[in-house]
């Protein structure tokens, strides 16, 4: 087992991944706010439109806002109007509806890329009985848990083959002999090429997750065609093209071709990773840009160069060469101190831009797969520092106790290389998690969600703006089929333990169906408030759902 670390890694790469993939849509802060007709509604007529305001501008996905009958037939519609980010997403429904219940499903896109899904249901006239199982049947067919899981094993392989080529050029380039360069070929081309076949291969993925309509969809032309109007496209589409540069360059010139047109074509492949994501809603934009751009970039120095540098050193082993070997290391040595500390550097930024507080990190799903992330670079970070301080002097001496410096070098580029596929499989997830700062309300508003019970039920709340003073506490309370919950009453309470304040009990209003609103002035001192929300299930049960709210001076 010892010889594979490798094989060791990628596989609990892949069930670390699996295991962290969320069953439904990624936690983002986009939640409908109101809907015409409204959850439980009874229309005297039937209506014309489906409206559907939501808390932040979406992009509503093709064919992502459906209308079925009490019995699962589906109804035609219209176009979605307004297909660009808005906040109010409106369908017109093509032709006059019967009377009886209505079930609508919505499945939206926000800001960040994450698709964000609900239900509702209503009446034209006399109500027809709605079996609740086929709600969920309904609400839970846009979500199935192997797209999820494809689309984070697939980036988490589109991550490693975009890393290693690019950094791979930049090795072949400033740190390989001549000699060298034919061999270290033979991995960047079919590397860069298998990284543009997964970048575009994100985009019927896309599709598949973004539409709801599973697997299927990556082979709907119409649904493909969606998918490429999105950031994410932008974002494959450049990075295709680019790696296919980088195989050509790599493949077909020399080292004047390398400089010119591989490296270039490298850092443009790798630059792409900031077109989508969590950059896009981060603020300041600018600095999280640039933070995120000098991230990617180092990290491909390094984790491309360690693959090549391993390589490298078995061609000097088998030639017999220690000092040719020395003299490699010694060369990326001083690349990869750059490209750790701007690692360092940018990951410090990007960390205090999307964390923010020490209690945001470790209260978080982000926060906690980011202190795995930190701990696995560091212990890479120590193994480069124990190689480049020890390990290469004992093999340039070319002593009695050089077979063994070469051994120790050896496994341990190897294992520096384990812990970076394990920290690129630790990226693949976060990405497609709510930053911590924002899940904890220490920038903006605080907008989280929770378990309500075993019942797959959820609430999210905001409290905005999450400032001492004056703030509004939205709860929005959703069933396992994604509809508005139905319960007898609502309160909150709030304390603030190291204060001694509270508990300050409110009884909020209703606004909608599965929607209540308390302003008010409670939050007056900033700190650490526990709100609870106690949800009246019926008359004979209750159920308390709780967070923290970190609320600013």
């Amino acid at each position: 087992m010892s010889r594979h670390p490798l094989r060791r890694a990628a596989l609990l790469a892949i069930v670390t991944a699996a295991l962290c993939v969320p069953a439904g849509p990624a936690a983002a802060h986009a939640v409908l706010q109101s809907s015409t007709p409204s959850d439980g509604q009874q229309l005297d007529g039937p209506p014309h439109e489906v409206r559907l305001e939501f808390s932040e501008p979406v992009t509503p996905a093709r064919a992502g806002l459906r209308i079925h009958d009490a019995s699962g037939a589906q109804v035609p519609l219209g176009a979605v109007r307004d297909d660009n980010p808005v906040e109010v997403v409106r369908v017109p429904i093509d032709e006059r509806l019967d009377d009886g219940s209505y079930i609508v499903t919505w499945r939206v896109v926000s800001a960040d890329g994450h698709p964000v899904a609900g239900a509702l249901v209503f009446a034209v006239g006399d109500p027809d009985a709605v079996d609740a199982s086929l709600v969920r049947q309904l609400f839970a067919g846009g979500d199935d848990p192997l797209v999820g899981a494809a689309v984070v094993l697939l980036r988490w392989a589109g991550y490693l083959a975009l890393l290693v080529a690019a950094g791979g050029v930049a090795f072949m380039a400033w740190a390989a002999d001549e000699r060298d360069r034919a061999h270290l070929a033979r991995i960047v081309v079919p590397v860069a090429a298998a990284g543009a076949a997964l970048a575009l291969l994100a985009l019927p993925l896309q599709a598949a997750q973004v539409s709801g309509q599973g697997f299927g969809a990556a082979l709907d032309a119409e649904e493909l065609s969606a998918a490429l109007t999105g950031s994410v496209a932008v974002q494959s589409v450049l990075q295709a093209g680019a790696l296919l540069v980088v195989a050509f360059a790599v493949r077909h010139g020399g080292a004047r071709v390398l400089l010119l047109a591989g490296l270039p074509a490298a850092a443009a492949a790798v630059l792409s990773v900031v077109v989508a994501g969590h950059t896009r809603t981060t603020q300041p934009l600018w600095l999280t840009v640039v933070a995120d751009a000098v991230h990617v970039l180092a990290a491909a120095l390094w984790l491309g160069g360690l693959v090549l540098l391993w390589s490298a050193l078995r061609g000097r082993r088998a030639a017999g060469d220690p000092l040719g070997a020395a003299r490699t290391v010694a060369r990326f040595s001083r690349l990869a101190t750059v490209s750790v500390a701007a690692v360092g550097v940018a990951g410090v930024v990007l960390g205090w831009l999307l964390v923010r507080t020490v209690p945001a990190l470790l209260s978080t799903g982000y926060g906690r797969i980011l202190c795995v992330k930190v701990l696995l670079a560091l212990a890479v970070m120590a193994g480069g520092a124990y190689n480049q301080r020890r390990l290469v002097p004992a093999v340039a001496a070319a002593t009695g106790a050089a077979a063994g410096a070469w051994r120790r070098l050896r496994t341990i580029v190897r294992w520096e290389v384990a812990g970076l596929v394990l920290v690129v499989a630790a990226t693949a997830v976060i990405v497609g998690m709510q930053p911590a700062a924002e899940a904890a309300g220490v920038t903006g508003a605080l907008n989280t969600s929770v378990a309500a019970g075993d019942d797959g039920s959820r609430l999210s709340i905001t409290v905005d703006p999450n400032n001492a003073g004056y703030n509004e506490i939205h709860l929005y309370l959703l069933d396992a089929t994604g509809r508005p919950a139905d319960v007898t009453d609502l309160q909150l309470r709030m304390t603030l333990p190291d204060q001694d304040i509270g508990p300050i009990v409110r009884t909020p209003a209703a606004v909608s169906p599965g929607h209540w609103l308390h302003a008010g002035r409670e939050l007056t001192v900033p700190g650490r408030w526990r709100i609870e929300a106690i949800i009246g299930v019926s008359r004979f049960e209750q159920r308390t759902v709780s967070v923290t709210a970190d609320v600013r001076p």
